[in-house]
């Protein structure tokens, strides 16, 4: 069985696109997805340190230019 890694972006200001404020949280990311936005470090994740950084969600690349 193989596991999925687990990795910890810690301490970046984290706007979730729902409306609410941005807040400094923890995101971890298990294989290729977010699993978990919150305040715990999983035991064994690897850890990002990110603070002064912000997380937003994922941006399209629709760069034009209009006339």
């Amino acid at each position: 069985l193989l596991l999925a890694a687990v990795t910890a972006i810690v301490g970046a200001t984290v706007i979730d696109g729902s409306g609410a404020p941005p807040r400094q949280a923890t995101v971890v990311i298990e294989g290729e997805r977010i699993v978990l936005v919150g305040s715990e470090v999983p035991p064994g994740a690897t850890v990002i340190r990110a603070d002064g950084h912000t997380l937003t969600p994922g941006f399209f690349d629709l760069h034009t230019h209009l006339p």
